[in-house]
């Protein structure tokens, strides 16, 4: 059972908008879109994962903003909100807006904010415990490669580890 409902929810520091598979439904849930539009413009950051642009658009926080959405529907998010500068970007950074085009992706997205709202040591320390070093490019690539050296050199995949080690490790980030 939630602790909360939209009335009761307290404040956020981080608001995290997720994807869902009914992109349009959920856009259309009066409800849901007045507490994204209040918390999230009040959030000190917000992020989106893959479709969950698409509802930061309804809840007109995309305003001036640069942002991203999963892959092949770039072009629809234009669309629907053309005050928004859509890129074809794995992970976007637009001063408190972190976005993504969601999937493994997403594990950038998370270390990326992470590492806006805390510090470099234990974004790589989180880093490091997931062994998440994919070819990034960026502030993600100078973390990796310090990880690397540290290793020794030693990439490990995550894609080696059994498929609940994986689940724990992603709901951890």
């Amino acid at each position: 059972m939630p602790d909360h409902d939209f009335s009761s929810a307290p404040e956020l520091d981080i608001f995290i908008v997720p994807s869902s598979l009914d992109v349009n439904g959920v856009s259309a849930n009066a409800p849901l879109v007045a507490f994204v539009e209040d918390r999230g413009s009040r959030a000190r950051w917000l992020a989106s994962n893959c479709a969950g642009a698409f509802l930061l658009g309804q809840a007109s926080l995309l305003k001036d903003r640069t942002v991203t959405t999963y892959v092949g529907r770039w072009d629809d998010l234009r669309e629907r909100f053309p005050e928004a500068n859509v890129v074809e970007e794995h992970v976007v950074v637009d001063g408190n807006l972190v976005s993504s085009v969601g999937g493994v992706t997403s594990y950038d997205a998370a270390l990326t904010l992470l590492g806006e709202i805390t510090n470099q040591t234990l974004t790589d320390a989180v880093a490091e415990a997931l062994y998440y070093f994919p070819g990034c490019t960026g502030r993600r690539a100078r973390t990796a490669s310090r990880l690397k050296t540290k290793l020794g050199g030693r990439m490990v995949s995550l894609l080696g580890r059994d498929a609940s080690t994986l689940r724990t490790s992603s709901a951890r980030v």
